[in-house]
């Protein structure tokens, strides 16, 4: 593969792109954010452009991967690095990179090709209130819902549907910021005064544990991997929002907190070769996550898709690789015409529960944080008495027992709100173990 075609990994954060830069040696990772990680790719070999480095400068103002690649810095770097094909890849499609690039010399002197899925479609996908319609099209199973203006909702109406509560969700958003839970009137009324004529999702309110899973859309099948727990956080501390995802917890059945996990596993497989199939029917073809519900009474529902790769790609992409020698990151770039693995293999293969923990922090306020403090990044060591630095690298496959890379936003760093502050990974911290050791560091990095 030493004459590959070159792909270059377009992101914000280096951290994004990591995983298949040993296995393909001709991807190049294309990066705004200049941190430690930034170094130890390249002292690794890794081909990397990071345009702050380049520049001498910190905190870009611009967080846009559209804008990244219109740089001139960076179209030189990728005609400097390639012939006549080039791949470009991002972390989610996005709608207009296509006359983005028609802007650039690169779509006049290199014949680009985007591995991701269609973004108009994708971006369909991302939309709570087209996903709905998906859903109950193809009967499958979701929380009792439907669609309406937000200014005609009346609390006593949708409360006698919905005793426990219920769920008021824009079509579109992230972190948690465009989603409500309801109870009580007065909560229904303030979201309305501001923003009466919008037409939102209305959910019943489902007690629930979140499992989560990445999948590939292939021309003729679907692989999935092993279900995982969805880390959420109600405290506040660690997100803004309520039930705001935090990260990942890869665990087997038998740590799961079901009466019958091994069932909720198995529905969970059924319903994504269900949603696989739909998505195969949409023209959908590449990475994508999905969310479920699973209820006290073991009932799984389909929650949502994130029609892009994950959170959890770039450290399940590891995992995978050290396990299985294989990744559903591999497949997707062979699905367009970029093979990091030498065959496709069974789609059982990526079902096997692996063993992890991922945890983040943002900002959980609402103006542009800074850095203060200077954090060592990289392997930590976790015994009875203290949590200490004991070498750099991001390696995840290669932590030992106790180990968790730790990686912060550098000193100085300008930090928009509900952007991420601190990430941890390990292959073997408990899931408590991780969420204190996150919030201990966050408080040293804002002082709060």
């Amino acid at each position: 593969m030493k004459n590959a075609t070159p792909i270059f990994f377009i992101v914000n954060d280096p951290l994004r792109a990591v995983g298949l830069e040993k296995k393909y040696p001709n991807l190049h990772i294309v990066c705004i954010d200049y941190n430690e990680i930034v170094d130890w790719l390249v002292n690794d070999g890794v081909k990397v452009f990071c345009l702050e480095k380049e520049l001498g400068t910190q905190n870009e103002m611009f967080r846009n991967t559209r804008d990244l690649l219109t740089r001139d810095e960076v179209v030189d770097y990728i005609l400097t690095n390639s012939n006549d094909v080039v791949g470009l890849v991002f972390f989610k499609p996005m709608i207009g990179i296509e006359d983005a690039l028609s802007r650039t010399v690169l779509s006049s002197k290199r014949q680009v090709k985007l591995l991701h899925p269609d973004s108009k479609l994708a971006s369909k996908l991302e939309n709570k209130i087209f996903f709905h319609e998906l859903l109950e099209k193809h009967r499958i199973k979701h929380p009792r819902s439907f669609i309406k203006s937000l200014s005609s909702v009346s609390h006593d109406e949708v409360i006698g549907k919905f005793p426990n509560g219920y769920v008021i969700q824009f079509a579109r958003g992230w972190f948690g910021n465009a989603t409500y839970f309801i109870t009580a009137k007065d909560e229904l009324v303030s979201l309305q005064k501001d923003n009466r004529d919008r037409i939102v999702k209305i959910s019943e309110y489902v007690p629930s544990t979140v499992l989560t899973n990445n999948i590939v859309v292939a021309k003729s099948q679907t692989y999935q991997t092993y279900p995982f727990l969805q880390i959420t956080d109600q405290s506040g501390e660690l997100s803004r929002y309520r039930g705001s995802t935090v990260g990942n917890h890869w665990v087997g059945a038998d740590a799961m907190p079901f009466n019958n996990p091994l069932a909720v596993v198995e529905e969970v497989r059924n319903l994504t070769e269900m949603l696989g199939e739909v998505l195969r029917s949409q023209g959908y073809s590449g990475f994508a996550g999905l969310d479920f519900l699973v209820s006290e009474e073991d009932e799984v529902f389909v929650q949502e898709i994130n029609p892009r790769f994950t959170a959890s790609a770039e450290m399940i992409t590891q995992m995978e690789m050290a396990r299985f020698g294989n990744s559903l990151q591999s497949l997707h770039f062979g699905l367009f015409g970029f093979n990091v693995s030498q065959k496709d293999p069974n789609p059982a293969t990526f079902f096997e529960a692996l063993s992890g923990v991922r945890v983040v922090a943002r900002n959980t306020g609402t103006e542009e944080l800074v850095i203060g403090t200077k954090f060592d990044n990289g392997v930590y060591s976790l015994s009875s008495e203290s949590f200490d630095h004991v070498r750099a690298g991001y390696d995840v496959a290669s932590l030992a027992d106790k180990e968790a890379i730790i990686y912060t936003a550098s000193k100085n760093r300008r930090v928009n709100t509900d952007q991420e502050i601190i990430q941890l990974q390990s292959l073997t911290l408990t899931k408590d173990e991780a969420l204190q050791q996150v919030k201990k560091i966050k408080k040293e990095l804002t002082h709060s």
